[in-house]
């Protein structure tokens, strides 16, 4: 699974990523998968002016480009996956209080999936079960 701005990344300037992640995301036996809170927050960044990119005109575009361009499967945020951020310790040493962070990283944990991420606050919730490879 990979985090919002690790598409980001990927889609716009993949040399900002690290050739570990980059030859993972590349691989074609990779299957890469997206929350569909990562969805939500692509929308509302490129709605609010907060994302930028030559490739995309519009949110649209960008969702067509997590599909059909890069075949990233979109996963659903089920129950299971909210009950699971209802229960989530915060990373209150570090003021993690990004909800979206919270429902990504839930999302993670709840389908056993590694998170490609470079958010430098996300190893906290390694003991609470998330697997996390880290963009550096």
């Amino acid at each position: 699974m990979i985090d919002t701005h690790i598409f980001v990344h990927y889609a716009n300037d993949p040399s900002r990523l690290s050739e570990y992640v980059r030859d993972i995301l590349d691989d074609p036996n990779t299957e890469v998968c997206m929350s569909a809170e990562s969805i939500r927050e692509l929308v509302v960044a490129f709605n609010s002016r907060n994302i930028s990119s030559h490739r995309w005109n519009t949110a649209d575009d960008i969702v067509n480009d997590v599909v059909n361009l890069y075949g990233i499967t979109v996963l659903p945020v089920t129950p299971q996956v909210t009950f699971r951020y209802a229960h989530l310790v915060l990373n209150d040493a570090q003021r993690h209080y990004d909800p979206s962070d919270h429902v990504i990283i839930c999302h993670a944990i709840e389908e056993h999936l590694p998170l490609i991420s470079n958010d430098a606050k996300f190893p906290f919730y390694g003991n609470q079960g998330l697997e996390l490879i880290c963009d550096e």
